[in-house]
């Protein structure tokens, strides 16, 4: 899924522009890739969120609900729900998902 704002659009903009409104928590907007890029991610009214934009490379963005579950025998880890989204350079692309409880929440991102 992607969107096509500015590089320097606010997180409040590219957030109501994906319909993701209300407060939020964990909230990351960082540069990289010597400012080249940009990763944002968030819960947001129950919600796992990230968008990601590069201004030379093609892009992708994840989120994942992990279960959290361990036991003595190892992690049996798995992720119970997933999605992503693909840009091509110069374009945010964006990923949600509904949030895990109790499990652990995954964003990231992969540029190439």
């Amino acid at each position: 899924m992607t969107l096509n704002l500015p590089f320097t659009a606010s997180a409040d903009e590219l957030l109501q522009k994906i319909s993701c409104f209300g407060s939020r928590s964990d909230f990351k907007d960082v540069f990289f890739d010597n400012n080249q890029g940009r990763f944002i991610s968030c819960k947001i009214n129950g919600n796992l969120v990230a968008l990601c934009i590069h201004k030379t490379k093609n892009h992708d963005v994840f989120v994942e609900v992990h279960n959290g579950i361990s036991s003595i025998f190892g992690a049996s880890d798995k992720i119970i729900r997933s999605n992503n989204g693909r840009a091509f350079a110069g374009q945010w692309c964006y990923a949600k998902v509904e949030a895990g409880k109790l499990g652990g929440n995954k964003a990231y991102y992969k540029c190439y």
